[in-house]
């Protein structure tokens, strides 16, 4: 899904068997924790995944975060998976400090990532010229 997807790294198309060796990677990969998010009340299916990751001393890295089912869209899914997100990473986990990396132009995720106590602390380069 282009719309999904303009705001993440550009890898192109992923075959099913490019999918199998990443998530066999992953299975291997203790540096890297996906969550599933399944809504439950009105479709009872998978929507998308949010990720804690870059785990180094008593901090990591927040992103990842894809709601896919555009059904769901505008219901705060994307808000209340990043908070149970960050209270898995600060309550369950010991972490002190998350951080996250977001496209200028991905206002949803820039407001959703503001609201839960993110603060914009710099900007880097972003591959398509823009900036994160």
């Amino acid at each position: 899904d282009t719309e999904n997807s303009k705001y993440l790294r550009k890898i192109g198309h992923i075959s099913p068997e490019m999918q199998k060796k990443w998530f066999d990677a992953y299975l291997n990969n203790e540096d890297e924790l996906i969550f599933a998010i399944e809504e439950t009340k009105e479709f009872g299916c998978l929507v998308g995944s949010v990720s804690l990751y870059n785990f180094t001393n008593e901090q990591a890295e927040f992103g990842r975060i894809l709601i896919g089912d555009r059904r769901t869209s505008g219901r705060g899914i994307g808000r209340i998976s990043s908070v149970l997100a960050m209270h898995i990473g600060f309550e369950c986990l010991g972490i002190n400090k998350i951080v996250a990396s977001v496209h200028e132009k991905n206002l949803r995720a820039y407001s959703t990532y503001m609201k839960i106590g993110f603060e914009v602390v710099g900007k880097h380069p972003f591959g398509d010229g823009d900036y994160e």
